[in-house]
């Protein structure tokens, strides 16, 4: 592109429309990037030039960049609500098709609209008023499967997921790893404060509100709109977006145990479908099994009381809560378990390999735990392992801690 040419259009410098006309000078001419005159004008906002490069030649609205970023993609990310009027009024001439066209055509890298760039810069202005000139962008997803919802909400852009929800109810929720708008709440609920200083409106309560006012109930009516090819809303098993799974398995609930969101799993409990505390991870985990993996003794009661036979799910490896608690050596979760009357049956239960989880201790340099298991009468010490071996047995040919339990003198209860 010519220097001067590119200098008129940064500057604002309308006497570049009249050579344009005038002079002969290609109107067509590119940066290195692909960037037309009219991608720099609308970069620097100059509005002038804008709209008079479009008057001259309204083609140059659908040529894209290097990037597949066409005029309105720049004029999204930088925020620029009267640069998107200026370039949505060029779309006035055009055919209707060619116009819905236009609004969602996507850049090369992450396949985004110009809704979705505006969503994901907080732009609520230009986000607002490419929604209302096209409501039909909200259906779309980008190379991420992220919805501009998602994108709003995993973002922290309350004001925007709230628009969307209160005047888009039926837009989809999907985002990326499989997660939906309801993961991104949770975990960007358990955060609130981490956006407060960003910005003061979006306070922890609007949070709380987002969490329970809109996401649980939108739920039912977005869940099937928008996934990816193939996916069907009966494997959901009518869970509705919170029992959605990620691509780990994970519905929001599992999030909730995992960051200790105690009033997230509060309200999602209350609020979802009765089975959701039953719903296991790809590695068999519940919400539950999470919670103790973490030693969020908290959200492992809320669990409980909310149903409490969810403590007999068992993971892909016939592991409950205790045995994950004592792998990950959560003292305060197995000390937790072992105090609810309710729990008892956890005690002495044997994994896939005939384990219990005395063995599991045992066999993990757990010594804090053996001792904790040992000095409870309620534990069998002689339970034998589908290898015919005792915990006792594990204990003593285990180099970590062989010599240091027997010096303890636990060893004669085992």
């Amino acid at each position: 592109m010519d220097r001067m040419v590119f200098e008129a259009a940064a500057s604002g410098d309308e006497s570049l429309i009249q050579a344009l006309e005038e002079e002969g000078i290609d109107i067509h001419q590119v940066t290195p990037q692909t960037n037309t005159i009219l991608h720099i004008a609308v970069r620097f906002n100059q509005k002038g030039v804008s709209k008079g490069v479009l008057r001259l030649n309204p083609s140059l609205l659908h040529q894209v960049n290097a990037d597949g970023d066409s005029p309105l993609h720049i004029a999204a990310k930088i925020g620029n609500k009267d640069m998107v009027e200026v370039l949505i009024g060029g779309l006035m001439d055009i055919e209707n098709q060619q116009a819905a066209d236009l609004l969602r055509t996507r850049n090369l890298k992450e396949k985004d609209t110009a809704l979705h760039v505006a969503v994901k810069n907080g732009h609520f202005d230009v986000a607002k008023l490419l929604m209302e000139k096209d409501a039909g962008l909200l259906d779309l997803v980008n190379d991420a499967n992220e919805s501009p919802v998602f994108l709003a909400v995993e973002r922290g852009f309350l004001n925007i997921a709230q628009h969307i929800l209160q005047h888009f109810p039926s837009s989809p929720c999907c985002g990326s790893n499989d997660m939906n708008a309801l993961h991104a709440a949770v975990i960007r609920a358990h955060k609130a404060r981490m956006f407060e200083y960003r910005a003061p409106d979006l306070s922890l309560e609007k949070f709380r509100r987002l969490l329970s006012s809109y996401l649980l109930h939108a739920g039912d009516q977005c869940i099937n709109i928008g996934y990816r090819k193939g996916y069907q809303p009966t494997q959901m098993g009518g869970h509705g977006l919170a029992g959605k799974k990620d691509v780990l398995g994970w519905t929001p609930l599992h999030c909730a145990a995992h960051l200790g969101h105690l009033e997230a799993t509060q309200l999602l409990l209350q609020n979802s479908s009765t089975r959701i505390a039953y719903l296991q991870d790809n590695e068999g985990m519940s919400a539950l099994h999470i919670a103790a993996k973490q030693g969020r003794v908290n959200v492992m009661e809320k669990i409980i009381n909310h149903k409490p036979d969810a403590c007999d799910l068992v993971d892909n490896r016939g592991w409950n809560p205790l045995h994950v608690a004592i792998e990950n050596t959560k003292l305060n979760a197995v000390r937790f378990i072992l105090k609810k009357p309710r729990l008892e049956s956890l005690i002495n239960a044997v994994d896939n390999e005939g384990n219990t989880p005395l063995h599991l201790a045992a066999g993990r340099n757990k010594y804090s735990i053996i001792t904790i298991l040992v000095n409870d009468i309620r534990v069998h010490k002689k339970t034998q392992n589908h290898n015919f071996q005792k915990p006792i047995d594990l204990i003593r040919t285990n180099p970590n801690i062989g010599e240091l339990f027997k010096a303890s003198g636990l060893n004669h209860d085992a």
